[in-house]
């Protein structure tokens, strides 16, 4: 006898699959499911915008690094600036971090400016989000 005629059902089965419930058996209970949506959901998009926000942060930061030489021109101050835009909180938490770690600053300056680097994350991936989901 073969393998799937050893596993498949041979009593009337609903749906005529080989995991198919018997005759007599009752269904397996399930889980209530939440009415809506949890907290816990929007703590996940929280963190999953401001891990959007920092990881685009980093790569125009670092593309900014691999492309330009430091600003001279009016011009060349001018774009510096459009793209501190998009790579502001990586800079500032890599700044805060290097001053951090020199004993430069206090750490309530520290934290204070990974407070506002990961606002500005969020409010940055936010936007990269809303531009991939098409409602930006």
């Amino acid at each position: 006898m073969a393998w799937r005629e050893r596993n498949t059902c041979r009593l009337p089965c609903r749906t005529g699959t080989k995991n198919a419930p018997r005759a007599g058996m009752a269904p397996a209970a399930e889980p209530p499911k939440p009415a809506g949506p949890t907290m816990l959901h929007g703590v996940l998009v929280i963190l999953f915008a401001i891990a959007t926000g920092f990881t685009a942060s980093g790569i125009a930061a670092n593309l900014y690094r691999l492309v330009a030489s430091k600003p001279e021109t009016t011009r060349g101050k001018i774009v510096y600036a459009g793209v501190m835009v998009l790579a502001g909180p990586s800079v500032l938490f890599e700044n805060a971090a290097t001053s951090f770690r020199a004993k430069k600053c206090s750490s309530l300056a520290f934290w204070m400016a990974a407070a506002v680097a990961c606002y500005w994350s969020f409010a940055l991936g936010l936007f990269v989000l809303g531009l991939y989901l098409g409602k930006a």
